[in-house]
């Protein structure tokens, strides 16, 4: 009797400093990620605070970014957003004051992001226009609620620690990565993105394109850019819905001489996740916001240096 006791003390003693070591190798881990609390950025608001005023100051250029979380800059911190990291670029690289406005709304599909450039962002009488665009703005508000409850029930089946990740970076870790292996959410989510540009399957297809076709027609009064995101999965490319919506985008963007900037091509000289602000989290990471800030300056820098701002709200 006494031997299975000190055997089973030994197993216990043996876990208990395997979890400890692991806790630490968790803590370590996730300590050198930009994303490093759960609950950090669920906490804030949708959007970003405007405190501009409406009338921009003289000889200086007023760029209005419009999009989703990705614009938003889900996972960073304000001053490393590619708005306010092509901000601090611009005013020290060219002799004009520049001033940027993120506008990005977490959460936003195309039609709200359309209401958001007529009510909010045209009153402050942008010189330049940047919309991002990400490939899940297709989405309407129904699918929305119902892709949520799915990835909710997802939750709740495979993310058995979910109580005590509050308390535990390596439990944590052991519910996403059990989450990512056995949950069917992230086989729906590429289902789903597919199913959004295909007619027979989205019945909001129609208003989602009528939306963007406006959005784009509009912001190309505004020397219009339109930034168009990856999704920063695996061979993304090579599925349906990255090649139906991005023929859709750059369409409009020919038909209404709208700047049109794929941003994939730049990620591609390193793995995926390299560019994730955390390891179960697919949004741009700060290195990836520098990216991005970079393709767009030099865009902005040509439509400066060959014709000048044109006047805003003009053809």
């Amino acid at each position: 009797m006494k031997k299975i006791l000190f055997t089973l003390t030994g197993i216990l003693i043996g876990v208990f400093i395997g979890f400890i070591l692991a806790e630490i190798a968790s803590r370590i881990y996730f300590s050198s990620k930009d994303y490093t609390s759960v609950g950090k950025y669920q906490n804030l608001g949708k959007t970003r605070a405007i405190n501009n005023p409406l009338e921009k100051e003289k000889n200086s250029i007023r760029i209005a970014f419009s999009g989703d979380s990705y614009t938003y800059g889900f996972g960073v911190e304000e001053n490393e957003t590619f708005p306010a990291i092509l901000e601090s670029k611009l005013n020290v690289q060219s002799g004009t004051k520049a001033e940027c406005l993120n506008f990005g709304f977490r959460g936003a599909n195309i039609n709200k992001e359309l209401k958001i450039l007529k009510k909010k962002i045209l009153s402050y009488s942008p010189d330049i226009i940047v919309h991002g665009f990400v490939m899940n703005d297709f989405t309407y508000p129904k699918l929305q609620k119902k892709n949520y409850a799915f990835y909710k029930n997802d939750k709740i089946k495979y993310m058995p620690f979910k109580s005590f990740e509050k308390y535990s970076r390596f439990l944590y870790f052991l519910d996403q990565t059990i989450f990512k292996l056995f949950g069917k959410s992230g086989k729906a989510q590429i289902s789903n993105l597919n199913n959004l540009y295909d007619p027979a399957k989205n019945q909001n297809f129609d208003i989602m394109s009528r939306s963007l076709e406006e959005l784009v027609k509009t912001i190309s009064s505004y020397n219009g850019i339109v930034a168009f995101f990856p999704h920063f999965i695996n061979n993304e490319s090579e599925y349906e819905f990255y090649k139906n919506s991005i023929r859709i985008v750059r369409s409009l963007c020919k038909k209404y001489g709208v700047d049109f900037i794929e941003l994939l091509p730049l990620f591609a000289h390193k793995p995926f996740f390299k560019w994730w602000i955390h390891p179960h989290d697919h949004h741009p990471n700060r290195e990836a916001h520098h990216v991005i800030a970079e393709a767009i300056m030099k865009r902005i820098k040509e439509k400066i240096g060959e014709s000048g701002i044109r006047t805003p709200g003009t053809r």
